[in-house]
């Protein structure tokens, strides 16, 4: 679970530790289409092309919905 925070956090230029596994679109302000978008692609880069298989991520809304995500494909 950390690990995922510290990746939305490297991806949305967001200081160490602002995110936790609570947050979501409401309360991280960078977390929009677009930062949802810098967050796929760096978890792209840290888990492989299997996170583009996952149609769901595109449409998560917390920091816990792409958690679980990954955990459902295994991925973490």
């Amino acid at each position: 679970m950390e690990e995922i925070c510290r990746i939305i956090e490297h991806a949305l230029e967001l200081e160490k530790g602002s995110v936790g596994i609570n947050d979501n679109m409401d309360t991280i302000e960078k977390l929009d289409s677009l930062g949802l978008l810098a967050v796929l692609s760096a978890l792209e880069k840290r888990y492989g092309n299997k996170v583009a298989s996952i149609d769901e991520l595109t449409e998560a809304k917390s920091v816990k919905e792409i958690f679980d995500l990954l955990k459902r494909e295994s991925l973490i």
